[in-house]
């Protein structure tokens, strides 16, 4: 099924990544919006009773080869380091700087607004 709107552009595919390889979005504002500890821990409890779901979404990092960047997941991210995963299967993308943007605004519309 087609759908409308959809760069096309920006095709997805699941990549394993080592977590040491994957930043940051540059556009969180961690100051403004700071990670919740109790919203980590309840993933860090889910992941060791469950496994690691992906629902992070990365993109190749523009500058840096080889590296990630972190479009929106960063509260499951930084479990899955506190779990002690090294590795994981992500959904990667290829987003420019407005894309990516939106996708992280989206996610976190409803939890920070």
């Amino acid at each position: 099924m087609e759908r409308r709107g959809d760069p096309v552009s920006h095709r997805a595919r699941l990549v394993t990544i080592k977590l040491s390889d994957i930043e940051s979005n540059p556009n969180r504002d961690l100051k403004f919006n700071p990670l919740s500890p109790e919203k980590i821990n309840t993933l860090v409890n889910s992941i060791n009773e469950t496994g690691f779901w992906v629902n992070v979404n990365l993109r190749p990092h523009p500058e840096k080869k080889g590296k990630y960047q972190l479009a929106y997941g960063h509260h499951r991210y930084q479990a899955a380091l506190q779990a002690g995963i090294k590795e994981a299967d992500f959904i990667v993308e290829d987003l420019d700087e407005n894309l990516m943007l939106k996708k992280m605004e989206l996610e976190n519309q409803e939890e920070y607004s």
